[in-house]
């Protein structure tokens, strides 16, 4: 079977995306936080993950192949929500979310939570995906511990717009936490 032009189009973006992200990240961290070099780095690193994703849901849903669209959800959501958490600081003082961050966090649950409904119930959707045996059942441990990890996230970031943040400084640390979480996914 031969992939259609657009797979092999898509595949060629996702590959360089996915390789440059590996440049600016650590070029960002190492430069001045707030500076110029920082934010410039930050975003270059930020929208490659984005072509990455973007990317990457329609080749996994083309596949098809459940665990990598999966993935692919959960793993951008780490640089979106440290992305966006930087237009969010206000949240304190009585600022509200936007809908695109009620939408990408509600996504983002949704599919984290089928990553481990999948990995415990029905790890063979998801391609046996690292199976090991749990208590006579066999259960996708790679799948079920990224869904836990990408539900936390989302959880804790859309809990933020209902509970306001007490700590002053709750989006530095949301920032740093997604953007390195997001670093390691990559």
């Amino acid at each position: 079977m031969h992939d259609p032009l657009w797979m092999k189009v898509f595949l060629g973006m996702h590959i360089s995306a996915g390789f440059t992200s590996f440049i600016p990240a650590p070029v960002a961290m190492l430069t001045a936080k707030g500076g110029a070099a920082h934010r410039l780095w930050g975003k270059v690193y930020f929208w490659a993950m984005a072509v990455v994703a973007a990317t990457a849901l329609p080749m996994a849903l083309y596949r098809p192949v459940l665990f990598l669209a999966l993935v692919a959800v959960f793993s951008f959501y780490a640089s979106f929500a440290a992305y966006r958490v930087l237009y969010l600081k206000d949240l304190p003082q009585g600022g509200k979310a936007k809908l695109l961050d009620w939408s990408v966090g509600g996504l983002t649950m949704v599919a984290s939570a089928a990553l481990v409904v999948f990995g415990v119930f029905r790890p063979a959707l998801l391609q046996n995906v690292g199976l090991i045996s749990v208590a006579g059942m066999r259960v996708a441990i790679v799948p079920a511990v990224f869904g836990l990890i990408g539900f936390r996230l989302a959880w804790v970031t859309l809990s933020q717009f209902v509970n306001r943040p007490r700590e002053k400084m709750f989006w530095w640390y949301g920032h740093l936490q997604g953007m390195i979480g997001s670093y390691i996914a990559a």
